[in-house]
């Protein structure tokens, strides 16, 4: 299809107005949409509103200042909704949808930071489940302090009580504050961090060790900050000929990235076993992983190549 073909397919597109709120927080974070259900900031306050019926059905209390960033944790269809906040307070809190008639929302106390003023600034979260009816979570909040900090949370069945059982830092440069976070899984890697910067870099985190976070890549093409990052994970295909050995199981992320700089960029995050070539665990060495750290490396393939030949970013 031409460009000019495309234009005027968007021009038939039929846009409606669902929703209009007014006293939104002017932070990128400030809003986040689930199926149904649509949470924005206001203040100290966090409202959930039903977009299609254009009304608010709830206000949410906890903060002390400013809620900077919303964020609807992806869960388990039977899971009960929750939703994350983080505010200039340092509070990181769960606000929990519960089948209570009399008090449908429960609210958790996450994570209080303590440093001097530091705040949250962005955050994302998944839930998955375990054994004995309990789920397990994962949430990362960045903060004023240019940390990140990700935490490892068990919650009962009906999400109504949490146990931190992990805490992971990662510290950036100066110029690397982080605006946006996503989680991914990638291969044999299950919790990787994607934080999109104020430098225009993706970087990759991922756990060095049981009380930190190392950055393990730096994907780079936008020219200014990165405010939102979204992913898609898929089967990586499998492009061995049979005359080949086969490759190692992996799988790849497609990440979708919107800047300041007016693009939104794609790219394609493999994973490559460190196993298979001396160049992959210079780049392992390089990033400065410990040899207890999932041994593996991310690759972003040149533009108009495919997933074989790629350029290696740590």
């Amino acid at each position: 299809m031409t460009d000019d073909a495309h234009a005027e397919a968007a021009l038939r597109v039929k846009i409606e107005r669902e929703l209009l709120a007014v006293g939104c927080n002017g932070v990128c974070g400030a809003a986040d949409w689930t199926t149904g259900a649509l949470a924005y900031a206001g203040g100290p306050l966090v409202a959930v509103a039903d977009a299609h019926a254009q009304e608010v059905l709830c206000t949410l209390h906890g903060h002390t200042k400013r809620v900077n960033c919303v964020k609807w944790v992806r869960a388990p269809a039977d899971a009960p909704s929750v939703l994350l906040s983080g505010a200039s307070d340092g509070l990181l809190l769960a606000h929990v949808q519960t089948r209570a008639s009399t008090s449908p929302w429960h609210t958790l106390v996450l994570c209080e930071l303590t440093g001097e003023g530091e705040g949250i600034t962005a955050v994302d979260g998944e839930v998955y489940a375990q054994g004995g009816g309990e789920l397990g979570a994962r949430v990362a909040v960045a903060t004023t302090g240019r940390r990140v900090v990700m935490l490892e949370t068990t919650f009962t069945s009906d999400c109504t009580q949490s146990a931190v059982q992990s805490q992971r830092v990662y510290t950036a440069a100066p110029r690397h504050t982080c605006e946006c976070l996503r989680f991914a899984s990638v291969g044999a890697v299950p919790a990787v961090l994607l934080a999109g910067c104020v430098d225009g870099a993706i970087r990759v985190l991922a756990a060095r060790d049981e009380t930190s976070l190392s950055c393990c890549a730096a994907i780079r093409g936008h020219e200014d900050s990165v405010r939102s990052i979204d992913v898609q994970c898929t089967p990586q295909p499998d492009r061995s000929s049979s005359a080949s050995p086969a490759p190692a199981r992996a799988r790849e992320v497609v990440v979708a990235s919107a800047s300041q700089d007016a693009a939104v960029r794609v790219w394609r995050l493999c994973e490559g076993d460190v196993a298979s070539g001396a160049a992959a665990a210079a780049a392992l060495e390089r990033s400065g992983l410990g040899s207890g750290a999932p041994r593996h490396v991310f690759h972003v393939p040149e533009q108009g190549s495919n997933a074989t030949s790629a350029r290696e970013h740590s």
